[in-house]
């Protein structure tokens, strides 16, 4: 694969980090997960992984962002692969312009691009989210938050035509990587 992008979305604890962290590491992907973005300002203030953040918190983390994806449009090889990971929500008014940043990129890269939706049951969420190395990654780990935004919150739906979702449930991440890969595979040779 060559100028490559994945686009990876899903509840927080769905297994997108894992998930990239394991295509990463069976082609040549960069990963851009939305915690490399965001740690750069959770390691500065006081985060216990179940209380809210202050609202405050986003506004430095779109200028993180910005920088991120600005280097990857102008200075990134273009033989280079990306993955980005995001937890975009349709009830949230930020995830719109932040899919089209990822589209900006698509588009001045020239990039085959791939969005791809992590579906998850209710229980099995909440049964990854408290996952001790969440914590570490500065990461929620709130069973009862994880059902919440389960029941009030939709994972955003990429409008692309080579979207698809694939079910993680009872899958390991290398399972989950592999099916991703087959999937991208196959279309990028019916082209």
């Amino acid at each position: 694969m060559r100028n490559t992008i994945i686009y990876i979305l899903g509840h927080s604890g769905s297994g997108k980090y894992t998930i990239g962290t394991e295509i990463a590491k069976l082609h040549n992907f960069k990963l851009i997960d939305n915690h490399y973005i965001n740690n750069v300002i959770f390691q500065l203030i006081e985060t216990d992984g179940k209380s809210k953040l202050p609202e405050k918190v986003w506004e430095f983390t779109r200028s993180v962002r910005k920088a991120v994806f600005g280097t990857i449009k102008e200075l990134s090889s273009i033989e280079s692969n990306f993955i980005f990971t995001n937890a975009l929500m349709k009830e949230q008014e930020i995830s719109e312009p932040i899919y089209q940043d990822i589209l900006e990129i698509v588009k001045n890269r020239k990039a085959i691009f791939f969005p791809v939706v992590l579906d998850i049951s209710k229980n099995e969420l909440k049964n990854r989210i408290s996952n001790s190395e969440r914590r570490e990654r500065y990461k929620d780990i709130s069973p009862e938050n994880a059902e919440k935004a389960f029941d009030n919150f939709h994972v955003f739906e990429p409008y692309y035509e080579n979207t698809f979702h694939i079910n993680v449930d009872n899958k390991t991440a290398k399972e989950a990587a592999i099916e991703i890969l087959e999937k991208i595979s196959l279309t990028i040779a019916s082209t």
